[in-house]
């Protein structure tokens, strides 16, 4: 019998998507941070102040998983809470000056990173890529999350 096609792009995505977390977390972890404190990091560099909600969205996981994660970057000074300003109930994530900072000493890293991983790849095709595993990340039910 043979194997579903699905089957096969879902697995070569989970192998693909340790091997990106094992380089990746190379280049991040020498600074100190790790996967999921990089992603948070790049979320508030794009967008300061996201309610701890939205992040646990974006992450495809719980709050409380969340929580943990912040509690540690607001150890490491990188982050703090703040209230709305609007409404005391929502607590935004915020940079301190230490996590602004590290987005310049990660980026070099991060160019080099992006420069070995994309070497046989080229634009157009890795446009067309992220279409694809958009279209199918879309596709799939996100219950529980």
């Amino acid at each position: 019998m043979p194997r579903n096609i699905l089957t096969d792009v879902v697995e070569l995505v989970h192998k693909l998507s340790k091997k990106f977390g094992h380089l990746y977390g190379g280049v991040i972890g020498s600074e100190g941070i790790t996967s999921a404190q990089y992603y948070i990091l790049n979320m508030l560099w794009q967008k300061d102040g996201i309610q701890l909600n939205e992040l646990a969205n974006s992450c495809c996981c719980r709050r409380s998983t969340i929580t943990g994660v912040v509690d540690t970057m607001e150890k490491k000074g990188l982050v703090f809470r703040n209230h709305g300003s609007t409404d005391r109930r929502v607590i935004l994530l915020r940079l301190t000056e230490k996590g602004k900072a590290l987005k310049s000493k990660i980026s070099g890293m991060r160019k080099l990173f992006n420069r070995c991983c994309s070497q046989e790849i080229k634009t157009e095709e890795l446009k067309e890529l992220y279409k694809l595993l958009d279209k199918l990340n879309k596709a799939i039910l996100e219950e529980g999350f």
